[in-house]
């Protein structure tokens, strides 16, 4: 049996209750508050606690600095990936349990994701070499 070919007009209502349903959820992304942990109130980046969304709220929670509590993410940060807490010249270190863990490869602004894409690790000599959503390696040719 053949279904009824839809309305135009139910499929706009349709539509515009999708509209309005997708405008609720960002509404209630942009009220959201994250959470991000700073481990050492000397640290420049945290760590997120979930993902957050680009332009998503964080309340910094751990040990920071009076009056600093909050940071906004200029991008969208993976669970359990850094965060800058503020600006971090490129050059600079990159300071995480109050122990330099790296250093920025470039100008990293405060709500930045802070990655392989921006600052070359201290241990782990390979890691400016690895794709920084992947992991995987670019500097291996594979035949």
């Amino acid at each position: 049996m053949r279904k009824p070919m839809e309305s135009k007009d139910n499929k706009k209502i349709k539509d515009n209750k999708i509209i309005e349903e997708n405008k609720e959820i960002k509404e209630a992304q942009k009220n959201k508050e994250y959470r991000v942990f700073q481990i050492d109130e000397q640290d420049n980046v945290a760590t997120a606690l979930e993902e957050i969304p680009g332009g998503g709220i964080a309340r910094v929670i751990g040990d920071h600095p009076a009056g600093a509590d909050k940071v906004k993410a200029l991008e969208e940060i993976p669970e359990g990936h850094k965060i800058a807490l503020r600006a971090i010249a490129k050059e600079a270190p990159v300071i995480k349990y109050n122990v330099v863990i790296g250093v920025a490869t470039r100008d990293i602004p405060a709500g930045s994701w802070v990655h392989m894409h921006v600052m070359k690790s201290r241990y782990d000599e390979r890691s400016s070499h690895l794709d920084a959503v992947t992991g995987a390696p670019k500097d291996t040719v594979y035949e």
